[in-house]
Formats: structure tokens, C-alpha cells, sequence
């Protein structure tokens, strides 16, 4: 029974680099014209994962949004090296942001689209670039579903450095730059220590 669970727990690991990286692009501008190009290279099984309850810590409640609970996971010993997953929901009204913090190739999946610095802009959609607290975020924005995604390398150095770790937010009901404002929450920058 209990290898089914660890079996069960590195196929969710698998399937969520690919659901972050293809799931939420593949319909989209971004996803056809990148497909999942990513050209860095991966240095992530050589990087301990921190605890993941250290990384809930940092997945601070927010005044006026309702919380749930810091969901944790950590495998060690796998092919790619250790890996971690924490992942908190906040909502206000029929809003909803989903914070997940993760680590090795799925990360680097995740970021793969962004990678080569693509922008699009159409009535579907907007796919691009900001910063939150200091630090490079790739977002894509479904314009009439008021939903969408971004995606924070957990690293200082993403011109020259895979990640092997990123922050990334699933939105429903609003608009991209209102969930930068609240991203600005989070210290993401101790975030980043805790990955190095």
C-alpha cells in the first residue's frame, strides 16, 4: 500500500511539470508558437529541496482573501533528486488565486515557454513579461475567461540559469495585473534563498 502512495505521489510530480507546462498553453498563441522550447540546462538534481513546511511559512494569509490550508509534499531519492510541492488557495468572492511552489523538471517545464522571450497580444489573449518584487515573471492571460497564469523562475539569474524551482499562480475571475498587486504579499526573494 505504501508504494502505490509513493508511486502515485512522483506520477502527480509528472504530471504536474506537464499540466503547468502544456496545459495552460497548449490552446494559446504562446503554446503554439513555443511549444515547449526550452534550451537551458538542467542542473536541478543537484540541488537539495528545502522543507516544505518552511515553504508554507512564506505562503502568508492575506487581509481580506480567505485561505486554505498549505498542502504539502517532499519525495527524496528519486532519479531527479529530491522534490517538494506546496500549494495554498486564496479566494474573494468568486475570485481565486492558487499559489503552487515546486521544483525540478516540471519547473523547468513550466518555464520552458517563456524562455525564449515570446509576447502575445490578441483578443483572446496576452502573454508576457513583468515583475514581481524584484523578480522576473512570465503571465498569460485568457482575456474573456478573466483567468490565466504566471510563472516565477525561483532563481536570480534566469537569463543564464534553468530554474529549478518557480512560483506558479492559476487564476480565475480577474484581470493579471490585479494578481501581480497581490503577489507583491509574498517575500519572494526568501523563497529564492531557500532553493539555493
Amino acid at each position: 500500500m505504501r508504494r502505490v502512495g509513493l508511486l502515485s505521489s512522483l506520477f502527480f510530480f509528472l504530471l504536474l511539470g506537464v499540466a503547468f507546462a502544456v496545459g495552460g498553453y497548449e490552446n494559446t498563441e504562446i503554446g503554439k508558437i513555443l511549444g515547449g522550447i526550452g534550451t537551458q540546462k538542467s542542473q536541478t538534481a543537484d540541488v537539495p529541496a528545502p522543507d516544505p513546511s518552511k515553504l508554507c511559512e512564506y505562503l502568508v494569509d492575506v487581509d481580506g482573501w480567505k485561505s486554505g490550508e498549505c498542502d504539502k509534499l517532499k519525495m527524496s531519492g528519486t532519479p531527479a533528486g529530491d522534490m517538494v510541492k506546496v500549494e495554498k488557495e486564496y479566494r474573494d468572492g468568486d475570485k481565486v488565486i492558487t499559489i503552487i511552489i515546486f521544483n525540478g523538471i516540471m519547473a523547468q517545464s513550466s518555464w520552458a515557454p517563456f524562455a525564449q522571450e515570446v509576447k502575445v497580444d490578441n483578443d483572446k489573449e496576452l502573454g508576457g513579461f513583468t515583475t514581481i518584487n524584484g523578480f522576473r515573471a512570465g503571465f498569460n492571460y485568457r482575456k474573456k475567461e478573466h483567468s490565466g497564469s504566471i510563472v516565477i523562475p525561483l532563481t536570480d539569474d534566469v537569463k543564464n540559469r534553468a530554474p529549478n524551482a518557480v512560483m506558479g499562480v492559476n487564476f480565475e475571475n480577474m484581470d493579471y495585473e490585479e494578481v501581480v498587486d497581490f503577489m507583491e504579499n509574498f517575500d519572494i526573494g526568501s523563497i529564492v534563498d531557500l532553493f539555493q
